[in-house]
């Protein structure tokens, strides 16, 4: 029966549109393109469109989805796959363009002819045709209409068919508002990884297969500096097939002319028949036309953090922008509305987390909008985002400002770490601000990079051997100590000590502090008796040049202080660490970093003499006073942990000692990673207390995973990598293991004799 009453329905609309029509064949799948035979992934967003066009909720648009999201993401392949593979579900698929309303009726136009409704006729109007084939789909009983590329919303007003079980609507759009369609909306986002790789694979034809595992990290990379883009990923996979016949010969050519790259069409593919730049010109275009202080906001943001901008922090920051763009974000509807602007081309996404507004964009978007700038707009817009930064970012980060300093953090590092060839001293301030207060923070890594970018800037600024550079390329070896990257900062503290000495003489304060930072790096690095010697050196110099009380005469003290204690000279130690205590705490007060430094510093020497009591004391008091100030995970924070630890196992509290080693093990392997040396020396220490709480087997597994790292990283003749062994061959004896002890007891010998024969 459901076959004789589409042929009736047929029958009437077609004489409703031409009294003379003819009977044609009926085609019942309209899809203009052949099958993507390379479309990968998207497995489950196309099981989730099935279930969404399936389901009748309450107060929903059913049986209408709008696919959106930002151009080139994808959303017209994905819905051809979902055509092609529900291709039997439907007795009828149908595909119109919806670009515009005159590309919109000619698709019914098509629908009409194609689908034996009527023969061919100037006669009807456009309109009158649709609104006949949409008449004509409220009596049939199952079929799928996609109408792709509906941007503008108003194109498609009067003109979608009824929503009813069976008869379902695809539409893919750019814009988010797809409410007012009205849709469903499902977002398509960019490709996952695996599946970007896979894309980017097939479609260069690359089939070389010397060095896979070196071409799927290119792969990998490529695709990571492509966004994951679809579009992005066929253009690149375009040139590797085409032009350069080579995976490797990409990322070179990407980062020495972007802009391009962007502009390239892929070839042999009709799904893209423009560049990632032209599919997203006529937004910006749009956006420009439509709101002025949108387009502005959009150039500022490609120069901010993709991943997430705070609207918080740009409010906070606005007075470092110029008139325009200021009163756009200090009224909060201009600002709304611009952002809904930019939204209703995909071009940004924005997320409310917990109260706290997000604005997001493609790293592709933010570059094609840089590459359409001018040399002057990208200028000036570099100079608003530094100017945002430095006015949004604490001059200081005492108690909570070093929570809102964290806040920011990322939203600054991010931009700063972009910005290319601009040399003022207006960043070179912010750098150096941020930088510091990542080096405080513990975020050593970051702090490095920022510290470096900083050296580079006013060398270029100033010269290789200004005060301003010297200082930065010292600020950047205290850092790289703090890291433990011994090496990189005994290097470099030996150049600014020589630069020292040439440009300001031996006998300058800046000179003195750069032997004394010299002979840190030395003590931490072992040459401890050269460390003693520049320490007094330098010592005694600032006693004469400065006094007793100077901040920089304590401080000498201080280093030379724990030198002492390394060397075992424990009374010397004491003289020193007490004085430099006594002038921190009545200059400073008790809570103060270089207070409590010197707490730390003086309690490991108490508990080296054997007063544990005392040194218990002070770590728990900096402990306590860390933990509320830093966090429990700042390193500063988890090395008093670490200290107190020892201490407490010094005094046979191996439950004090144990419920603190855990801690500190996992927040350090959270904050450093598994394999950085202090989660190591953590792990090595938390064993030795499983050992005395008769915890054996725990003991041994957290040192066989020891030993592995340590004989990865130092290799099996290191005195770390040996200690180890012999207090795991002990466990293993004690757990009867004997062949295990035998065997690595054995292994230690050999690695002696190699030291030996060496």
């Amino acid at each position: 029966m459901s076959g004789i009453r589409r042929d009736f329905d047929r029958l009437l609309v077609s004489q409703s549109l031409h009294t003379t029509a003819t009977p044609v064949p009926a085609e019942t799948f309209l899809v203009p393109y052949d099958e993507n035979p390379h479309f990968v992934g998207r497995e489950q967003l196309l099981k989730d469109i099935r279930e969404k066009l399936l389901e009748v909720v309450p107060q929903k648009y059913n049986h209408r989805v709008a696919l959106y999201g930002l151009g080139g993401v994808g959303k017209t392949q994905t819905a051809l796959a979902y055509a092609y593979a529900h291709k039997s579900d439907y007795d009828a698929i149908y595909w119109i363009t919806g670009v515009n309303q005159a590309s919109l009726l000619s698709g019914y136009q098509d629908i009409a002819k194609r689908a034996g409704l009527v023969k061919w006729t100037a006669e009807i109007s456009p309109s009158d045709v649709a609104k006949n084939v949409l008449s004509w789909l409220r009596g049939q009983e199952n079929w799928l209409l996609v109408i792709d590329n509906v941007d503008d919303i108003s194109a498609v007003d009067g003109y979608l068919p009824d929503r009813a079980v069976g008869k379902h609507t695809l539409i893919t759009t750019r814009n988010t508002n797809y409410y007012e369609i009205p849709a469903e909306g499902m977002e398509i986002g960019v490709l996952d990884s695996n599946d970007a790789e896979r894309l980017l694979l097939i479609r260069s034809n690359y089939s070389s297969k010397a060095d896979q595992e070196k071409v799927q990290a290119e792969a990998a990379e490529i695709v990571n500096k492509l966004g994951y883009l679809a579009l992005a990923i066929e253009q690149a996979a375009t040139y590797i097939r085409e032009i350069s016949k080579d995976i490797f010969k990409f990322l070179p050519s990407y980062q020495a002319d972007r802009k391009k790259h962007h502009a390239r069409v892929p070839r042999g593919n009709w799904r893209y028949s423009e560049g990632v730049a032209t599919t997203w010109h006529l937004s910006f275009q749009q956006v420009e036309q439509n709101n002025c202080g949108a387009s502005e906001l959009l150039r500022l943001i490609s120069f901010l953090n993709p991943d997430g901008i705070l609207v918080e922090f740009l409010e906070v920051g606005k007075d470092g922008l110029p008139v325009g763009l200021r009163d756009v974000i200090d009224d909060t509807d201009l600002l709304f509305e611009a952002l809904s602007e930019l939204e209703r081309f995909s071009l940004i996404r924005r997320e409310d987390e917990s109260g706290e507004i997000r604005i997001t964009i493609h790293r592709l978007v933010q570059c094609v909008i840089k590459d359409e700038m001018n040399e002057d707009q990208y200028s000036a817009m570099t100079r608003s985002a530094i100017s945002l930064c430095d006015r949004a970012f604490p001059e200081r980060w005492e108690k909570e400002m070093r929570l809102l300093c964290r806040k920011y953090q990322e939203q600054v590092v991010v931009t700063l770490s972009e910005i290319q060839n601009a040399k003022s001293l207006d960043l070179l301030r912010v750098l150096t601000r941020v930088a510091t207060f990542l080096h405080d923070d513990g975020k050593y890594k970051q702090a490095a990079e920022l510290r470096q970018q900083v050296i580079d800037l006013s060398t270029a600024l100033n010269g290789p051997e200004h005060p301003d550079t010297l200082r930065a390329m010292g600020q950047l070896a205290e850092t790289y100590r703090m890291h433990r990257r011994w090496g990189d900062a005994l290097v470099l503290h030996e150049k600014v000590a020589e630069i020292a000495k040439k440009i300001y003489g031996e006998d300058h304060q800046d000179t003195w502090s750069a032997m004394g930072d010299l002979a840190a790096t030395y003590r931490s690095v072992g040459r401890r008796q050269e460390a003693v010697q520049m320490q007094e050196k330098v010592l005694d110099a600032r006693l004469k040049a400065l006094g007793e009380d100077h901040p920089e005469t304590i401080r000498a003290m201080g280093n030379l202080g724990a030198t002492y204690r390394n060397q075992r000279r424990l009374k010397d130690a004491l003289k020193l660490q007490e004085r430099v205590l006594q002038t921190r705490l009545k200059t400073l007060g008790d809570e103060h970093p270089d207070t409590l430094s010197a707490m730390v510093n003086i309690a490991v020497t108490y508990r080296y003499a054997g007063d544990q009591d005392r040194a218990a004391q002070l770590e728990e008091k900096v402990v306590k006073i860390r933990t509320a100030s830093l966090g429990i995970e700042h390193p500063y924070t988890l090395d008093v942990m670490g200290n107190l630890a020892g201490t407490y196992s010094s005094q046979k509290r191996w439950d004090d000692a144990l419920q603190l080693q855990e801690t500190v093990l996992q927040m350090r392997e959270k904050v450093m990673g598994e394999e950085h040396p202090e989660t190591v020396w953590t792990m090595a220490k938390l064993a030795e207390t499983y050992r005395h709480k008769g915890r054996i087997d725990e003991a041994v597994a957290l040192q066989e995973k020891v030993l592995e790292i340590r004989r990865r990283q130092l290799g099996d003749t290191h005195p770390e990598t040996l200690t180890v062994m012999r207090s795991l061959a002990e466990n293993y004896s004690r757990q009867k293991r004997w062949g295990d002890a035998a065997r690595l007891q054995g292994e230690i010998v050999e690695a002696r004799q190699r030291l030996d024969t060496n």
